[in-house]
């Protein structure tokens, strides 16, 4: 398979951080976060307001939707939260994607989705924010989705989105459990933060691996800067298998 390239408008400023102080480290990765320092290293040069251009490199990164996350460094060691864009790869298609929709909780229809902006025709870059404006407060799910140029629809791809209560103090943390509660602190971090203040897009995934198929109940909680947590907001999940059964045995007849 060809290196595929994408190039990706990098845009950070100093407010993000406190003080005035220069960006000293940019790193990317796809949907699961290896760590502080750990994902693919932008080449910047260091200044307080950074504006350039770099490739992303989907050679291996599986077909289908995906998020990419970005992030930033200052001198003094303090990392920016994370930005996100979602990415369609469809290396193995032949006719370009000409639309690209999104909507929450409850399909509207095909067409009638939030229409998305976007780069390329077979490896697509969104290019602008997806707005949580209108949502209520509490957990929503997310579905974005595309079209061919023949009409074939994509099926829906799905994110848990939260936003939090206008007025509240700034949230500074964000975490999920499935089912039991480890208690405050202790449940699975989320630091994606979307374009609205207070709105955290979770990416994970739920496998056989870690999470049995059929119904779960998703929990989500956050913590404001003065350090008081709020109520847990939850919502019905269900995961369904995927797997295929293991063939063990095969019989044949003849017939005339």
């Amino acid at each position: 398979m060809k290196r595929i390239l994408l190039c990706f408008c990098l845009c950070f400023a100093g407010f993000l951080f406190l003080g005035s102080v220069n960006i000293s480290q940019v790193e990317y990765y796809f949907d699961t976060d290896p760590g502080l320092g750990l994902a693919t290293q932008v080449p910047i040069t260091p200044s307080a307001d950074i504006n350039t251009g770099f490739d992303v490199n989907l050679q291996n990164v599986s077909d289908g939707l995906h998020l990419l996350y970005l992030r930033a460094k200052d001198e003094t060691g303090k990392w920016s939260l994370l930005n996100s864009k979602f990415i369609l790869k469809q290396s193995s298609l032949n006719t370009p994607i000409t639309y690209l929709e999104y909507f929450y909780d409850t399909d509207p229809g095909y067409h009638l989705g939030t229409a998305l902006a976007f780069t390329g025709s077979s490896d697509i870059l969104c290019t602008e924010s997806i707005s949580t404006n209108g949502l209520s407060s509490g957990l929503h799910f997310l579905f974005v989705r595309c079209q061919d140029a023949k009409g074939f629809w994509s099926a829906n791809c799905s994110k848990v989105v939260f936003k939090g209560a206008a007025g509240i103090s700034p949230i500074t943390y964000a975490e999920m459990f499935v089912d039991n509660d480890p208690g405050q602190g202790n449940g699975i971090p989320v630091s994606s933060r979307m374009r609205e203040e207070n709105s955290y897009l979770f990416n994970f995934e739920l496998t056989d691996e870690n999470v049995p198929p059929g119904m779960h109940l998703l929990g989500v909680r956050v913590k404001n800067n003065a350090g008081y947590w709020s109520l847990n907001e939850y919502k019905f999940l269900y995961l369904s298998s995927y797997s295929q059964p293991v063939i063990n045995s095969v019989c044949w007849y003849f017939s005339r």
